[in-house]
């Protein structure tokens, strides 16, 4: 357990890491809202400003409410909710905003290095210059001319027919070689055609969070909503736990309570006061009894009024009561009473 003394130095310390780490994100996500210089400063300011005062607000308005009474009270309690509910919407859109954009960041990181391994693994080599079409085609005009070559006789001409012969074959062997690799970049494509898809799904998964992902699943939510609900979540944690940090680490002002009058310590004194409240007479003192009801009441009144004349006391049932330490109802009385002997 932490020692009474150590509470307020410990709330100090956490609310100042809070608010530091706040401000950081504020001012981050202000500056890269703007391109401009100028309009990042000032955003980073009205950040800064807007994180502290809805860190600190509700510290600092714990004096004026507490001293503060009925409608004077309330009006400090409706404005500063108000002021700190805006303040708290705008703070938690920049958190959310960052929350948001560091995952999306890490994803597309994830989504990036699963594509490059993609493209490294099925690069097509190449791509070819004819299809297999043209490639029949050349491939039938050089069979014909072979054909029309094989039924000349070699009379005169015997080594330019053999080496028209010989070309003829090494650009059927060619056109056969091409057509091979046609056959086999058209497979590749057909094979990347069909992983397509399969890769889409890796690269799906991949920018997901792989805990985020499962969590989604369970709860049957999609997982940008399931981001965008823990970014939220996040922010309101490091929002209020400064707040409230800043709260245990302020001093607060203790209201004054006049200590309650005993029946030990009540012993009065009758004094008759003329108009100016100057005093003609003095009356022994009288010992407070527990013996009747009436005795204490006379007691309670006779005491008040003196207090009241003496403007130690006002002459309101919670002052009474705070005052004698007695109930309502006695306290409401010797208002009365006290209130008929100020108007006669």
């Amino acid at each position: 357990m932490v020692h009474p003394r150590l509470h307020r130095p410990a709330a100090l310390g956490m609310a100042l890491a809070a608010t530091g780490t706040a401000l950081c994100l504020s001012v981050s996500v202000a500056w890269h809202r703007v391109p401009v210089l100028w309009e990042q400063v000032l955003g980073a300011a009205v950040a800064v400003l807007v994180t502290l005062g809805v860190h600190l607000l509700p510290a600092l308005v714990q004096t004026p409410i507490r001293m503060g009474r009925g409608a004077v009270r309330a009006a400090w309690c409706l404005g500063a909710s108000l002021l700190w509910l805006m303040g708290m919407m705008w703070v938690l859109y920049g958190h959310a905003t960052f929350m948001l954009g560091v995952q999306a960041n890490a994803g597309q990181a994830r989504m990036d290095a699963v594509s490059s391994l993609f493209e490294t693994q099925e690069h097509i080599p190449f791509l070819p210059t004819h299809s297999l079409t043209v490639i029949a085609q050349e491939t039938t005009k050089l069979v014909a001319e072979q054909g029309r070559l094989a039924t000349l006789s070699c009379e005169t001409r015997c080594a330019s027919l053999q080496a028209k012969r010989a070309t003829l074959a090494a650009r059927l062997d060619a056109l056969s070689v091409e057509a091979s690799e046609v056959r086999r970049w058209q497979a590749e494509r057909d094979h990347q055609e069909q992983a397509a898809p399969r890769e889409q799904a890796r690269r799906d998964a991949a920018r997901d969070d792989a805990v985020m992902a499962t969590v989604a699943t369970w709860v049957r939510i999609p997982v940008a909503t399931l981001q965008w609900i823990m970014a939220v979540g996040l922010a309101v944690f490091l929002e209020g736990f400064a707040s409230l940090c800043w709260v245990l680490a302020l001093p607060q002002p203790e209201p004054h309570v006049p200590d309650p009058v005993t029946s030990e310590q009540l012993a009065v004194t009758d004094e008759a006061y003329d108009d100016n409240h100057m005093l003609l007479k003095e009356v022994p003192d009288v010992t407070v009894r527990n013996s009747s009801a009436d005795s204490s009441y006379e007691v309670r009144l006779r005491c008040a009024r003196q207090a009241v004349r003496s403007g130690q006391l006002k002459c309101t049932v919670r002052a009474v009561r705070h005052y004698l330490g007695c109930g309502s109802d006695a306290a409401s009385a010797i208002c009365k009473t006290l209130i008929r002997e100020q108007e006669a």
